[in-house]
């Protein structure tokens, strides 16, 4: 009979739940390893398998979500004992070198936790500016203390986790003199200039996401183009390790296409073509891969500044125009793709009715509604309840059709569901906004004219 892989014994004196379990993190996520079922109050809460666990931070986790951490490493047989009246200062370790040193660091770190609490209160009533900076020097102090800590364990056991841990969360420290943007620079280019990504490990602690999104969200410029230069950067650093450019592409892609900020999308995009599509996502099979790819494709087309295509439809009296020509007279141009059966439609189209009549003339917007129903002969159900709709609500601008079903509106603009709605500049007929609601058209018109304006102010200055 095979033996147990890992064995870790925790014992929770007075213990009466009827469960435990055992969690790991993974980049931005927690997720349950383990779980022990308790059928006799007070026995030992033995984890317990065939495999080994993957090496990193794991969190011993009550019924009341209140949990306490403990380290797997290379050795995954030992034993913990503590109470749930104080977890760290009160627990013991048995066979773990990795537990016990980081048990130690949690002692002394609770301990300073403690002594800066008292300190932050003491410096709220503070009555003098040279009293508060006695106080913050004494803060100082224990910080710098905390930091040596970390320095002289890092240099003391130089290949465990915790010292990869310890050496990656200190931020960059400007050198006196610079001033902005020289400092911005510096700290960015400078801080993941002691993160192991070679360590795989690091990937199963609280550290790494948060390096990742801070990277991300506060030191990169928030605009697609900034973000698919610090995404190379990040997966080309990745790289070190197979299973940490696994999570970082998986990451980025699933991050980026399912972002709610507009535009956004364009890193899903540029993040599929460069790594998946070229073959280097060799965690997923052929399939799931022509999904991924396919919808790359798709979103491509219809990116911020994407331009839309030409194109000949019907309106209800079987008048056909080219939707450039309809274009031509405005400054912007929203396309509403709906369906005349749609619920969600029904309410929505008359909402933006509202709005277009509000922002039509001063602000020079057309609008043009192209139902994504394949509608065929004036006697077919869904032709006449398109019809039935637009007579029932009558709205001055375009209801258009695909009259003979040429146009592929999932391939072309992404509509799986409707509605869905395009800001489009009439003059280049490329896409300036979309993934809004109605009650943001109006908005969002206001910020395209700023954004011009302002544009035509620098260029003016400039001349």
């Amino acid at each position: 009979m095979a033996q147990d892989a890992y064995n870790i014994t925790v014992r929770i004196k007075d213990y009466k739940e009827k469960s435990c379990y055992l969690a790991n993190y993974y980049g931005d996520k927690k997720y349950i390893h383990d779980t022990v079922k308790i059928t006799t109050p007070g026995e030992p809460i033995v984890f317990k398998g065939k495999e080994k666990l993957k090496q990193g931070i794991y969190l011993v986790v009550l019924p009341s979500m209140k949990y306490f951490e403990i380290i797997i490493g290379d050795n995954q047989k030992f034993e913990i004992e503590t109470d749930t009246i104080d977890f760290v200062n009160h627990m013991k370790v048995k066979n773990s070198d990795d537990n016990t040193l980081f048990l130690e660091y949690l002692k002394y770190t609770s301990k300073k936790g403690v002594e800066m609490e008292q300190l932050n209160a003491k410096y709220r009533i503070q009555k003098t500016k040279a009293d508060s900076m006695k106080v913050a020097a004494e803060m100082q102090k224990d910080d710098s203390l905390v930091s040596a800590y970390r320095k002289t364990f890092s240099q003391k056991y130089p290949k465990s986790l915790l010292a990869n841990v310890f050496k990656a969360m200190p931020e960059p420290t400007v050198p006196r003199g610079l001033v902005q943007p020289q400092s911005y620079y510096y700290f960015k280019n400078h801080y993941f200039d002691n993160f192991d990504f070679s360590d795989e490990r690091l990937l199963y602690t609280p550290i790494f996401h948060a390096k990742i999104d801070k990277y991300l969200n506060q030191l990169t410029p928030q605009h697609p183009d900034s973000i698919n230069i610090s995404a190379d950067f990040l997966v080309g650093k990745s790289r070190a390790n197979k299973e940490v450019f696994k999570w970082m592409v998986w990451y980025l892609a699933n991050t980026y296409e399912q972002s709610k900020i507009m535009g956004m999308e364009a890193v899903f995009v540029h993040v599929a073509k460069e790594y998946y599509c070229k073959g280097e996502a060799f965690w997923i099979d052929s399939a799931k891969l022509k999904k991924i790819c396919e919808r790359a494709t798709h979103l491509e087309k219809i990116l911020i500044g994407a331009t839309i295509p030409n194109m000949i439809l019907e309106d209800s009296s079987l008048r056909s125009y080219y939707t450039y020509d309809l274009m031509a007279k405005d400054k912007y141009t929203i396309l509403w793709f709906w369906n005349s059966g749609c619920g969600h439609c029904q309410k929505e189209t008359p909402e933006l009715y509202k709005v277009y009549q509000k922002i039509h003339e001063t602000e020079k917007v057309g609008l043009i509604t192209i139902t994504e129903e394949r509608l065929g002969g004036k006697e077919e159900p869904e032709m006449k309840r398109w019809k039935k709709y637009l007579i029932d609500h009558p709205m001055d601008w375009y209801n258009l059709r695909d009259a003979n079903n040429y146009y592929d509106f999932k391939d072309m603009f992404d509509v799986y569901a409707t509605p869905k709605l395009f800001i489009i500049d009439s003059k280049t007929h490329k896409i300036v906004a979309k993934m809004i609601g109605v009650e943001q058209v109006e908005e969002v018109i206001g910020q395209l004219n700023k954004v011009e304006k302002s544009n035509q102010d620098h260029n003016l200055k400039g001349k």
